[in-house]
């Protein structure tokens, strides 16, 4: 076979040169694309047949069977990027068109909030209000009634859901909202691609939304009412010989029971749609902090040393979203300890404060770990550039001593002037980038994620002094 068949002609997705790659044996067609990953960049040369790697594929969008990918270096930009090779003739469009591929799936939390076709803070209440009457009523009628109205705990549950359900929205709205400006930091020449490498990262946030594949938010849910149901079981056992047909008085230190056969059937629609929530959120902000690290430590980024936040600021507003539900999370648990935990000493609420101390210190680290490859990145623009300042400062006042020392003229006047104008302004730009922070983040994001994440705490330090007066 000529050689020349067995090879084909590939642009750098990053600056567009072009570059021979040669086809290995069984595939037909190349395409290049961004790296994605560090390990691959060392194996060099992969085959992810049936996409057998757990721990990069089931994030990622299934690839055909057959497919295989080697690592090229461009010659020209000096970037590595990747060339899958398909053993048979696919549309590339659709082949990267994760949409096309059922990419779009969204957590069912997310959905649920569809049903109502209204503004999604009333579809957040109304389904928290429809759970809780799903509780409530069935316990009524079975002689609840006065019990529900002295139990505040029952009645958190509302406002409970309905946070938990408003930051998973909030923090999907985000996600979609900062696709146009995430696209324009990734240093990619081919628009498709920056479309692309979004949507792959919403696959590390969303789980693998392959169509009849479990989204891993869905999957961190009923992980989470899982524990829940297995705890409620663990409860009706210790609460069995007090169970009756109708509810019945039983308070166990300070703490109204719940005791008729009806409360404990239906008590998972309660707290057990509570826990798949939690689940959800929980997943969202991990694996949010996972997506923008990776972006750093994966992928070049369009860093403008000359902005006082290197241009690269969605990055922060993104990684600020993903906190949003561990934020959600804390003011969930608070007013549930106020009320749940009453007329006790500090020491009686010390697993509380841990508890949040732990969530709110989580938060801050997450928010922190999540930029800190973009973070090194930024530094290293930084340096690089107060490098080249310098060294053009170095030469240009070389050039002024040697000046100096020749006879005054006209000519070496211009060229004095022409010298002091660029030495002024290799000061101005030192100065400039000196300036640009290394974090992608301004004062507005600190304060909104400190104040955030330590007003849930703050309010349950200010309740207990006021306690103990």
């Amino acid at each position: 076979m000529d050689n020349t068949a067995r090879t084909k002609i590939v642009s750098c997705p990053y600056c567009g040169a072009q570059k021979r790659v040669e086809l290995p044996e069984g595939t037909v067609q190349a395409f290049p694309h961004p790296t994605d990953g560090k390990t691959r960049l060392e194996l060099g040369y992969i085959d992810r047949e049936l996409g057998v790697k757990i721990l990069n594929d089931f994030w990622s969008p299934r690839v055909l069977p057959g497919t295989r990918e080697q690592s090229v270096k461009c010659e020209r930009c000096k970037s590595w990027f990747h060339t899958a090779f398909f053993a048979q003739k696919v549309d590339i469009s659709k082949y990267f068109d994760l949409e096309f591929q059922g990419i779009a799936s969204r957590p069912f939390a997310d959905r649920l909030l569809d049903v109502f076709h209204l503004n999604y803070i009333i579809s957040c209440i109304l389904i928290a209000v429809l759970l809780w009457f799903a509780w409530a009523g069935p316990v009524i009628l079975f002689g609840g009634l006065e019990k529900i109205m002295n139990d505040l705990s029952s009645l958190l549950f509302i406002p409970s859901l309905a946070i938990a359900l408003f930051a998973i929205r909030f923090h999907m709205e985000s996600i979609k909202r900062l696709k146009e400006p995430i696209k324009r930091l990734l240093r990619v020449k081919k628009p498709g691609m920056k479309i692309w490498i979004y949507e792959r990262f919403k696959c590390y946030i969303l789980g693998r939304g392959q169509p009849r594949k479990l989204l891993l938010p869905n999957l961190a849910g009923l992980l989470c009412l899982l524990i829940y149901l297995v705890y409620h079981l663990a409860y009706v056992v210790y609460l069995m010989p007090n169970l009756a047909l109708f509810e019945t008085p039983f308070v166990e230190v300070g703490q109204i029971e719940y005791t008729s056969y009806v409360s404990v059937i239906f008590g998972p629609i309660l707290w057990g749609s509570l826990a798949f929530i939690f689940g959800t959120t929980l997943w969202l902000a991990i694996s949010t902090t996972w997506a923008i690290y990776k972006i750093g430590a994966w992928l070049p980024l369009n860093i403008n040393t000359l902005e006082r936040t290197g241009g690269v600021e969605p990055l922060g507003r993104f990684a600020l979203s993903g906190t949003v539900p561990l934020i959600a999370a804390e003011f969930v648990l608070v007013p549930s300890i106020f009320v749940t935990v009453r007329k006790v000493s500090i020491m009686r609420t010390f697993p509380q404060i841990l508890g949040l101390i732990i969530l709110t210190m989580t938060t801050i680290i997450l928010f922190f770990s999540s930029l800190h490859s973009i973070h090194r990145g930024m530094r290293s623009k930084k340096e690089e550039a107060l490098g080249r300042i310098r060294r053009e400062y170095h030469i240009k006042e070389k050039q002024l001593l040697e000046i100096v020392s020749e006879r005054f003229g006209s000519s070496v006047k211009e060229r004095l002037d022409l010298l002091g104008d660029s030495l002024s302004n290799l000061e101005f730009f030192e100065k400039r980038i000196e300036s640009m922070r290394t974090w992608p983040y301004d004062f507005g994001i600190i304060a909104k994620l400190i104040g955030s994440s330590i007003l849930p705490f703050g309010m349950f330090l200010v309740r207990e002094l006021i306690s103990m007066v």
